[in-house]
């Protein structure tokens, strides 16, 4: 019997100053990046990984968040 195993997960924010400016968040991506990391390593799953798409922040949060 096979187990199938995956991970999800997402960004919110792109933008660490808009993380902190509309969710009171400090370091966001370095944070949620960081746990995607460490879940990768503990668990061996594969991942999911979503960004919501918030609007009006396409330049600010979305085009950083898919290129890296």
């Amino acid at each position: 019997m096979a187990l199938l195993a995956f991970i999800s997960g997402g960004f919110r924010w792109g933008s660490d100053e808009c993380a902190l400016k509309y969710s009171k968040v400090l370091c966001h991506r370095e944070v949620v990046t960081r746990n995607f990391l460490l879940a990768k390593g503990h668990y061996r799953a594969d991942f999911l990984i979503r960004h919501l798409v918030m609007p009006g922040h396409l330049e600010c949060c979305t085009e950083p968040f898919w290129s890296g």
